[in-house]
C-alpha cells in the first residue's frame, strides 16, 4: 500500500487468515502469521513467493523478529502461549504460557523482552525472552490488540479494539492515556520512521488511518480493505553507514541505525595511505607511523604519493660536466660547482703539435688526474705542477660525481660524447 496516495498493490495471495506481519531489516521479506492455517510463512516481497516456515501454531497473531533475525516470536491466541520459531529449521519452542488471549507483540528497547497485549484479560504484559517470566505492565485495557514501543522506551501505544481508540501506556506506572478515539475496531499498529505518526488498521471499516501522535488527529490513508489486521512499514532498506571504520554499523528494527565502536587498537583505515597504518582509539581511526619510502638507494628521491597511494622512488641522474674551466696561473685549474655533485674528478690528456687532437673519440687519451679533492687544495681546484714535454700539449676535463654515479665528460664540437676509458676511482 502506498502511504502517499492510498494505492493498494497485491504482493502475494493464497494465505489463510493472515494476521501479524513483520519485515526483515533489509525489507525484502515479510514474515506473516496465518491464523486460519496455524502457520508462520515467509513471503518474498519481490516475487510474492510464499514459503511455509512453521505449522501447528494455535491461532497465531502478533509476530516480531529476534534482534539477529534468526528467530520469530509468535503470539498464539488459541493456546495462550508465546512461542519462538527458528527461522532456519522451523522448530517451535514455548517461551511463556498462561497468557489470556495474547495478540500483539513489540520488542522492548534492549531486545531481551517483548510486550504482549492480552485480549481476553485487557492486560499488557512483559515477557522475558530468556526466562519466560511474565510481568504485568497495565490492566484495564479494552480488548488490547496492537502494540508499539515509543521513542525513549518509556511508553507503548496500544490499540483497544472494543474501545475504538489508540492509547498510550506508561511502562513505569501502567497509566493509560487515550491518544485518538473514534476508530473502528483498531487492530494493527505500526509507527513511521520518525516515530511521530501511528498507522492503524481498522478492521470494522476496512481502513488504514494515520494518527498524529502529538495532536491525536486521524487521517484516512486507504479504504476498501477486507478485515485488515497486521501492519509493517515497507520502503527501501535503511542504509546504516557512518563512514567510520572504527564502528560496526547495523540497522535495528526498533531504534534505527546503530553504530557500535570497535575495541581500542583494532585495525582500521582512514583512507589515507601515506600516513601509515591506523588503529581505533575511542571509536576514532587514528594514524600511527607514516609510511617509510626509503629504498636505501642514495640515488633515488623517495616520497609517498597520496594520489597513487604508494611509494615513489624516482631515480636520479649523475651531475654531468662542469662548466668553464679556467687557469688561475700556469699550474692551477679552477671551476664552478654544479648541482647535485658531491665531488669532482679531473682528467688529463696529452697530444703533440704534430699529431693534432681532432674530434674523434679515438684521439682522446685522458686518464684520471685527481679523484675528488685528493690533493686537499679545494673541491673545485686541481694543481698540475709538472711541465709538459717539448711539443706536448695537455688538455683537462672535469666532471661531477654523486651517489648516482659519475657524470659525462661532455661532448666534442661534433656532438660526439667524449669517452672515459680510465674513470677515476670513487673516493672512500
Amino acid at each position: 500500500m502506498n502511504l502517499g496516495n492510498g494505492g493498494i498493490t497485491l504482493v502475494g495471495s493464497g494465505l489463510s487468515g493472515p494476521a501479524g506481519v513483520v519485515l526483515n531489516a533489509l525489507r525484502t521479506t515479510a514474515f506473516i502469521t496465518e491464523a486460519g492455517a496455524g502457520e508462520l510463512s515467509r513471503v518474498d516481497l519481490a516475487t510474492g513467493a510464499i514459503t511455509r516456515i512453521a505449522t501447528g501454531l494455535s491461532n497465531p497473531r502478533g509476530v516480531v523478529l529476534s534482534p539477529g533475525e534468526t528467530a520469530a516470536f509468535v503470539a498464539e491466541l488459541g493456546s495462550g502461549e508465546l512461542s519462538r520459531v527458528d527461522l532456519k529449521t522451523g522448530s517451535v519452542s514455548i517461551v511463556a504460557s498462561g497468557l489470556t488471549g495474547p495478540r500483539g507483540l513489540a520488542l522492548d528497547a534492549g531486545g531481551g523482552a517483548v510486550f504482549v497485549t492480552e485480549l481476553n484479560s485487557g492486560e499488557l504484559s512483559s515477557v522475558d525472552l530468556s526466562s519466560g517470566s511474565v510481568t504485568l505492565v497495565a490492566s484495564g485495557l479494552i480488548a488490547p490488540s496492537g502494540v508499539a514501543l515509543e521513542p525513549g522506551g518509556t511508553s507503548v501505544l496500544v490499540t483497544e479494539a472494543n474501545a475504538a481508540r489508540l492509547s498510550r501506556v506508561s511502562l513505569a506506572t501502567g497509566a493509560i492515556t487515550p491518544v485518538a478515539t473514534g476508530l473502528s475496531v483498531p487492530i494493527g499498529l505500526i509507527l513511521n520512521g520518525a516515530r511521530t505518526t501511528a498507522f492503524v488498521t481498522e478492521a470494522g471499516s476496512g481502513r488504514i488511518s494515520a494518527v498524529d501522535l502529538a495532536k491525536g488527529t486521524v487521517t484516512l490513508v486507504a479504504s476498501g480493505l477486507s478485515n485488515p489486521e497486521g501492519l509493517a512499514l515497507g520502503g527501501p532498506a535503511a542504509t546504516c553507514n557512518d563512514g567510520n571504520s572504527c564502528t560496526t554499523d547495523r540497522c535495528d528494527p526498533l531504534s534505527g541505525c546503530v553504530f557500535v565502536p570497535l575495541a581500542d587498537a583494532a585495525s582500521c583505515s582512514d583512507g589515507v595511505f601515506c600516513n601509515g597504518a591506523e588503529t581505533c582509539a575511542s571509536g576514532v581511526c587514528r594514524p600511527e607511523q607514516p609510511v617509510t619510502c626509503d629504498d636505501s638507494n642514495a640515488c633515488t628521491a623517495d616520497r609517498c604519493d597520496p594520489a597513487l597511494d604508494r611509494c615513489v622512488n624516482t631515480a636520479g641522474t649523475p651531475p654531468g660536466e662542469v662548466g668553464i674551466i679556467k687557469f688561475n696561473d700556469a699550474s692551477t685549474l679552477e671551476w664552478s660547482t654544479i648541482p647535485n655533485a658531491s665531488h669532482y674528478n679531473t682528467y688529463r690528456g696529452v697530444f703533440t703539435i704534430t699529431s693534432g687532437m681532432g674530434s674523434l673519440p679515438a684521439h682522446y687519451n685522458h686518464v684520471c688526474f685527481e679523484s675528488g679533492d685528493a690533493q686537499q687544495n679545494g673541491a673545485t681546484v686541481a694543481v698540475d705542477a709538472t711541465d709538459p714535454k717539448l711539443g706536448e700539449i695537455r688538455y683537462y676535463l672535469v666532471d661531477g660525481e654523486s651517489a648516482c654515479g659519475e657524470g659525462s665528460l661532455g661532448t666534442a664540437s661534433s656532438g660526439t660524447v667524449r669517452p672515459n676509458n680510465s674513470p677515476c676511482p670513487t673516493p672512500p
